[in-house]
């Protein structure tokens, strides 16, 4: 394909190609000089008839704002209009440089090869970045100062800035599909501004205007026909909700009609190539399923208002992908920290989500299964005070991802507790590829090597073992495919995970395998006091303003130690998702002989309470057998079929509740058969519930 560069979008399509074949000849008035190819007249009838757009639902400019801005977002807005910008400088920072008059828009290389400004500063600078901190002031002041700071940027870029017209083979442009993505996210802010300065458009600035968006919403439309079904298909459905974008703003367009086509053709390939039939993206990324479930869901949306119809199944899959992030939101309402997750990420974007959605899906339990996804959610219930705990046992991502499986979060009483570290910025190369390694979340690593994973596309639903009751949940995962780079280390790890309702969490591991392994654990804990206690086998939190937790392992051998804030290699005790916040993350060693198994008890407890609990390991045959003590009494839990003493069990977990010693209740899932020296609980005063 012939690389064609013009000088400008504005100036990639003459007026008989622009009005012949791109303006529809509908538009009252413009047939005639179309016909007479009287361009001039043209510009004329084609500005008045953008003048007069009606401003359309997808505007996020209210008429009346409420919400007063900060002082922060009204300097921003001021030091634009002197010509300094502050962009991010894609390694967690940002920076700020003086543009003035007809600076370089795109992105110049200084001596070796080094962008200055950087390279991510330009990204945010072509994806008009600025233009929105002026429609955000502008839309509150009405001042002109900031409408007029928009026009002016906006037609230099328009009328400068070299670009592509046809599509260019993956050789000739170094890195097309971040320069379409630029593309789209800058034709989407044009679109939402385009209702603020469309009355003071002169006719050549709106001519001028028209051809750039006709030229960005085609290349998008080439770049989807293209592409739609590889992996980059999620960006793909963002570039067809832009074009149904404009479809609204200019329906007597061709364009319109195109991207109408365009949408009915590949949007249903842009579900099945990126979500789970359980609405969760491929990614296994709950801060990128927010952000790109949200463009299908504005695709629908908007397909509904150009009344494109047949498309049920599509209204169907977007209503799973909103539900995905409410089944397994952490109840403060941020979603679970999986991947390149930021914190702050909610799960709804309306006020009044929450109790919207939840009244609208009406869960038959607050705990919840994703088995396509492999995301679990346990909790007490759907208050911001109830006790949750996420776990993550879904397949392998296919960007966005960590090596993260089987890692867990926890939160209580209105707080995070044990969270996981979330999205490094991408410009930190050394320190993203620690982070994004086992060693950084909630799991553990054998002889130093972390998970090696593989992407493989689930055929079914997980058969992951899963239970909830109003007693007590139930959930277990397996990872075996291999540890270290070359997936040589041939040890299988377990983790199940046991919740009494309302009282505490239980974690087991399991490792086989052959032969003695150094095994270390990593847990972090959200910023908090944490201090290790005198009995050498547990942590606990000392907030005196909130929820604490205390955290005990089964086995005295283990040695601990808690790191906090390291700012070097292999930071440990960083939360970089929160700017570098500085925590705890608690590090277990174990020198094993496989198969091991360790436990692992999660005790959330309010301020005033304190905690209470105690663990110990039992002996056990086959499975495992752990004691978790209490003021009401012991429980003495059993992991696959084991025998304890006098307590047998054929379930996948079991627990024996007792006070004064004299068991009270047995509460179990799977299996067939539970007996207390020999004798079938079903025939004793003891109250069972089979799961």
């Amino acid at each position: 394909m012939k690389k064609q560069v013009f000088e400008s979008c504005a100036r990639a399509l003459d007026d008989s190609e622009f009005y012949g074949e791109e303006i529809l000849t509908g538009i009252t008035g413009l047939p005639e000089p179309v016909a007479s190819e009287d361009w001039k007249r043209c510009d004329k009838v084609l500005a008045d008839w953008m003048r007069a757009r009606p401003k359309p639902q997808f505007c996020p400019y209210d008429d009346h704002t409420t919400v007063l801005l900060g002082q922060d977002h009204i300097n921003r807005a001021n030091d634009i209009l002197k010509g300094l910008f502050t962009l991010p400088d894609s390694k967690g920072g940002f920076i700020t440089e003086s543009l003035k008059g007809e600076f370089e828009w795109s992105p110049a290389y200084a001596p070796g090869n080094t962008y200055h400004p950087p390279k991510m500063f330009r990204y945010h600078l072509n994806q008009h970045e600025p233009l929105s901190s002026l429609a955000e002031v502008y839309n509150q002041t009405t001042e002109t100062q900031y409408r007029d700071r928009i026009l002016t940027l906006l037609m230099d870029w328009i009328r400068r800035v070299p670009t592509y017209w046809k599509l260019l083979q993956s050789n000739e442009c170094e890195r097309q599909h971040w320069q379409n993505m630029m593309t789209r996210n800058r034709f989407e802010k044009w679109l939402d501004i385009f209702p603020l300065i469309s009355a003071v458009l002169s006719d050549r600035d709106a001519v001028d205007l028209m051809k750039a968006m006709v030229h960005h919403a085609w290349l998008m439309d080439e770049y989807v026909g293209q592409h739609m079904g590889s992996g980059i298909s999620g960006t793909l459905v963002g570039m067809i909700k832009v074009n149904l974008k404009f479809a609204t703003l200019f329906p007597e367009t061709r364009m319109a009609r195109q991207a109408a086509s365009t949408f009915k053709q590949h949007f249903r390939t842009g579900i099945e190539t990126m979500f789970y039939p359980d609405g969760g993206l491929k990614y296994c990324c709950t801060g990128y399923h927010r952000a790109v479930s949200a463009w299908y869901v504005q695709a629908v949306g908007l397909s509904k208002g150009l009344s494109i119809g047949e498309i049920d199944h599509e209204r169907e899959m977007v209503w799973r992908m909103q539900t995905y992030s409410a089944r397994l939101m952490k109840p403060d309402g941020n979603v679970p920290l999986l991947g390149d997750t930021g914190v702050n990420i909610m799960a709804g974007s309306e006020t009044d989500w929450r109790k919207k959605l939840l009244n609208e899906m009406d869960p038959d339990t607050p705990s919840q299964a994703l088995k396509w996804s492999g995301a679990y959610a346990m909790r007490s219930g759907w208050e911001t005070d109830d006790l949750y705990l996420f776990f993550n046992a879904g397949p392998h991502g296919t960007m966005h991802n960590h090596q993260d499986y089987l890692s867990l979060e926890v939160s209580g009483f209105g707080k995070p507790l044990i969270v996981e570290p979330g999205i490094t910025p991408y410009g930190r190369a050394e320190q993203r590829n620690q982070l994004i390694s086992s060693p950084a979340h909630n799991t553990l690593t054998v002889d130093g090597y972390g998970q090696h994973r593989s992407h493989l596309e689930p055929t079914e639903p997980s058969t992951n073992p899963w239970h909830t009751s109003p007693e007590f949940d139930y959930v277990e995962g397996t990872f075996d495919e291999g540890f270290g780079p070359d997936q040589s280390l041939k040890v299988t790890h377990t983790r199940s995970v046991l919740f009494i309702k309302d009282e505490y969490f239980l974690v087991i591991d399991r490792l086989t395998g052959d032969g003695l392994h150094d095994v270390r654990w990593h847990y972090m804990f959200y910023p908090q006091s944490l201090e290790l206690g005198s009995d050498g086998t547990s942590v606990h939190s000392n907030e005196v303003d909130g929820p604490n937790v205390a955290f005990f392992w089964s086995d005295p051998e283990l040695s601990a130690e808690i790191i906090q804030g390291e700012t070097v290699y292999p930071y440990r005790g960083l939360m970089t998702s929160q700017e570098d916040r500085e925590t705890s993350s608690l590090i277990l060693e174990a020198r094993a002989c496989l198969p091991s198994s360790t436990a692992f008890l999660i005790e959330p407890f309010r301020e005033e309470k304190g905690s209470v609990m105690t663990l110990s390991r039992m002996e056990a045959e086959k499975g495992v057998a752990v004691m978790v003590e209490h003021p009401d009494g012991k429980d003495v839990v059993m992991i696959s079929p084991t025998v304890s003493g006098d307590l047998r069990t054929d379930g996948v977990a079991t627990v024996f509740r007792s006070r004064s010693d004299q068991y009270y209740c047995v509460l179990a899932y799977g299996g067939t058969s539970v007996t207390v020296g020999g004798v079938p609980v079903a025939d004793m005063d003891i109250s069972i519930s089979w799961h």
